[in-house]
């Protein structure tokens, strides 16, 4: 699945953990909240570190990306009011994708 974030780009569900949350249960919960699909992860797919500051502070923030592969279990793509643009089960990669998604698009669908 993809979504419709932000204009024209499509992305991957996502989004923080919260609590005391495992990062595969955040995932779920954000693929529950985003589109009211249930999944269950099937892989690790990857992990990034990113640095960055935040604009008026001098600390820099670290940040860890973690992208998990998942098979559908059950319900149908409802997406969260404000939070997409749109969500679609694809065959073929879009055109344009969220920067972030590139590299798990590139795996998914090939070059």
């Amino acid at each position: 699945m993809i979504l419709g974030r932000g204009g024209d780009r499509w992305g991957i569900p996502g989004g923080g953990r919260e609590g005391d949350e495992t990062y595969e249960e955040g995932a779920l919960r954000e693929v529950r909240e985003e589109t009211s699909v249930e999944c269950r992860i099937t892989n690790l797919w990857g992990v990034r570190h990113e640095q960055r500051t935040a604009p008026g502070f001098d600390e820099v923030l670290h940040n860890l990306r973690v992208v998990f592969d998942g098979r559908y279990e059950d319900g149908h793509i409802a997406v969260q009011p404000g939070e997409l643009d749109g969500a679609a089960w694809l065959a073929e990669r879009p055109r344009k994708l969220h920067p972030l998604v590139a590299p798990v698009a590139e795996e998914w669908f090939g070059d």
